[in-house]
C-alpha cells in the first residue's frame, strides 16, 4: 500500500473494500478446493470400506455353507450310526431269545 498513490480518502477506501472483497473470494474458492479434496478422500475410503466388508461377508457366507454341509454329513451319519445299532441290539435280542429257548 505504501507504494500506491491515492488521490483521495475514498479511493483508499475502495482499494481496502477490492482488496477485501478479493481477498474473501480466494478465501472461499480455496474452501471450496478444500471441501472438494476432502469429500473425494471421503468417497475412496468409503467405497474401499464397502469393498473390504463386501468381501469378508462373502468369506463368512462360504463358511457358513462349508458348515452346514458339515453338519448335515454329522446328521447323517448319526443317524445311521443310530440305525445300525437298533438293528444290532435286536439281532443280539434274537439271538438271546434264541439261545435261551434251547
Amino acid at each position: 500500500m505504501a507504494d500506491k498513490a491515492f488521490i483521495t480518502p475514498t479511493a483508499f477506501g475502495n482499494y481496502l473494500y477490492d482488496l477485501f472483497i478479493q481477498t474473501s473470494e480466494e478465501l472461499q474458492h480455496s474452501k471450496a478446493k478444500m471441501i472438494d479434496s476432502i469429500k473425494k478422500e471421503l468417497a475412496v475410503n468409503y467405497e474401499q470400506q464397502l469393498q473390504t466388508q463386501a468381501a469378508q461377508l462373502h468369506q463368512t457366507n462360504l463358511l457358513l455353507e462349508q458348515a452346514k454341509g458339515m453338519a448335515a454329513e454329522k446328521t447323517k451319519l448319526n443317524f445311521s450310526l443310530i440305525i445300525l445299532m437298533l438293528v444290532l441290539g435286536l439281532v443280539i435280542g434274537a439271538l438271546v431269545t434264541f439261545f435261551l429257548k434251547k
